[in-house]
């Protein structure tokens, strides 16, 4: 804003310290102006107000007060939507295709009536981009430029050329049909001075979610409270991630569900060496909710491998190292990513202790494990724990290849495009793939509905 007026300039200056200014800087200012009668008492907005899962307070640890903010639409929420028909309501929040696309193409549907294309391109895709080269902020993960630079050499392994890996370009997330179909990793590499290509990778994580009939249990990061669900759609951890476990139930809501599901459960966080790192009790869970997350609250740094998560559900009292005192309800697989150098400005020393693991862990639990650990993780003994150990402390071409071994059991390469360089990709069998322009799945690929033509001035429609 430009101008001097003692109002604004008051105002600015005291909203250079507040959290979320736009959401009251401009209410506040024409109330307070010679325009305070002119404002009218209608928002002109319809919003997913839905307290129960709106008002999580999330944001506590950074505020003073306790917010809520509403929930993404859904088809669920059509009849909200519907509504508004011979209302004055211009915009509508929140809509979020990452979460749901199905409702923004009904919502075009409704608008656009006769004019709605039903047999457009990508009608049903989407995609998100969660990294790009060329950002500077916020700075990128280096989990997930590990993830991503491990996938890009095995799919170079995979492809049998001669070409070098030089660097991640972007990391897309591609959805179709609101599912999860892969993450898009685009790269270059190169083979000569000036000779140079970049592909893109569809790959599919093998998920961490174990479920059944009536509940899911699923580890992640970046817990969205509102819409249960983990933002971390790559599944990209690393030693300084903070890992839940998200439970959901699946009941039907009409009373006659096993609500025993919901009994006290226990948490046992086992690491790459076998060893019982960590055990959360939790008795506070709500199946009226449908879904609840958990922090397993494990020491930093995270020892880098492959993690199981157990999870039991409490019986009756016996033996207390007795592998039948309890009912195991999963067992949940999961992967931290060792960081590999060009993944941030790290030393082989830094490397070293973040690889280790942390040595601040507190053993001390209620009960004694060992015997149900030792019938669920026969493999579990020395000579593995040393092997993890040594394999913690690899560098340079040892780390990358340990890296690469890691990810084969929770991320498939599908299939890949091109999108430059074909005089540079050569590779043993000689063949050449696809175009990145005319693969449906690639992030290059046309999407109509997210391009902007024309606007309409007679009916104000965009097309």
């Amino acid at each position: 804003m430009e101008g001097s007026d003692g109002l604004i300039d008051s105002l600015r200056e005291y909203y250079h310290y507040a959290l979320l200014p736009a959401e009251s800087f401009f209410h506040v200012a024409l109330r307070n102006s010679r325009f305070c009668s002119t404002v009218i008492n209608n928002n002109l907005h319809l919003t997913n107000w839905k307290r129960k899962q709106g008002c999580k307070c999330q944001h506590k640890a950074v505020v003073d007060w306790c917010g809520c903010s509403p929930n993404d639409f859904t088809p669920e929420d059509w009849k909200k939507i519907n509504g508004t028909w011979k209302k004055e309501t211009f915009f509508g929040r929140k809509f979020e295709p990452i979460v749901n696309q199905k409702v923004v193409n009904k919502v075009d549907e409704w608008l656009l009536g006769k004019d709605y294309d039903f047999a457009m391109d990508a009608r049903n895709d989407y995609w998100e981009n969660i990294y790009h080269h060329e950002d500077r902020s916020p700075k990128p993960r280096p989990e997930m430029l590990s993830l991503g630079e491990a996938l890009a050499r095995r799919h170079l392994d995979k492809v049998e050329t001669d070409a070098n890996f030089q660097h991640i370009l972007e990391v897309t997330v591609y959805n179709h049909k609101d599912t999860l179909e892969g993450i898009l990793i685009l790269y270059e590499a190169s083979s000569g001075k000036n000779d140079s290509f970049v592909t893109e990778i569809l790959v599919e994580p093998n998920t961490s979610l174990v479920e059944s009939n009536t509940f899911s249990f699923s580890v992640g990061t970046d817990f969205d409270p509102k819409e249960l669900l983990f933002h971390n759609r790559f599944g990209s951890f690393g030693p300084h991630s903070d890992l839940a476990v998200l439970c959901k139930w699946k009941g039907t809501g009409d009373g006659n569900d096993d609500d025993s599901v919901w009994d006290p459960l226990t948490f046992l966080a086992v690491d790459p060496s076998g060893d019982l790192v960590q055990v959360v009790d939790e008795k506070t869970l709500d199946n009226g909710t449908r879904g609840h997350a958990i922090k397993l609250s494990l020491s930093r740094p995270v020892m880098p491998g492959v993690w199981t998560l157990v999870v039991l559900r409490s019986g009756e009292e016996q033996e207390a190292d007795s592998p039948f005192s309890s009912v195991i309800l999963a067992k949940v697989r999961f992967l931290v990513t060792p960081l590999l150098p060009s993944s941030g400005d790290f030393s082989d020393t830094d490397l070293l202790r973040l690889h280790a693991g942390s040595s601040s862990v507190n053993r001390t639990w209620k009960k004694d494990y060992s015997s149900l650990l030792k019938t669920l993780f026969p493999e579990n003994n020395s000579g593995r724990r040393s092997l993890v150990q040594k394999e913690s402390r690899h560098l340079g071409s040892d780390l990358l290849e340990r890296t690469k071994t890691l990810t084969e059991e929770f991320y498939t390469i599908k299939d890949f495009c091109l999108h430059s360089g074909k005089e540079s990709f050569v590779t043993a069998s000689g063949g050449l793939p696809k175009d990145c322009f005319s693969v449906k799945w690639s992030s290059f690929a046309s999407d109509p509905k997210s391009t902007i033509h024309y606007l309409d001035h007679r009916t104000g429609k965009l097309f």
